[in-house]
């Protein structure tokens, strides 16, 4: 289907983003299902290995050093997947 022309319900037809977010987005789709999610279909350095996350509350631990310990320090995990890299950094951080 071209991209800009909708199709109808009585037609049978739906629009490339209609389409891709059903099936990314809908119920059933790629990033709602139950099971593995994305990091059965992918890897990334967080899936590969504890050393990642480790390194990184490191780092965030030095950004926090280096801010003179503000009273707050946000941390934000926006990678594809279920919370693996924030998990495993807060685990790796100090108490």
């Amino acid at each position: 289907m071209t991209a800009g022309i909708r199709g109808t319900a009585e037609d049978g037809f739906r629009g490339w983003r209609e389409a891709a977010r059903e099936a990314l987005y809908g119920p059933d789709g790629f990033y709602r299902r139950p099971g593995a999610g994305p990091a059965g279909h992918f890897r990334t350095s967080v899936h590969a290995s504890p050393l990642y996350a480790r390194s990184v509350a490191r780092l965030l631990g030095r950004v926090d050093e280096a801010l003179g310990r503000p009273p707050a320090l946000d941390f934000v995990d926006m990678a594809a997947g279920r919370g693996e890299l924030v998990t495993g950094v807060l685990g790796a951080l100090p108490a």
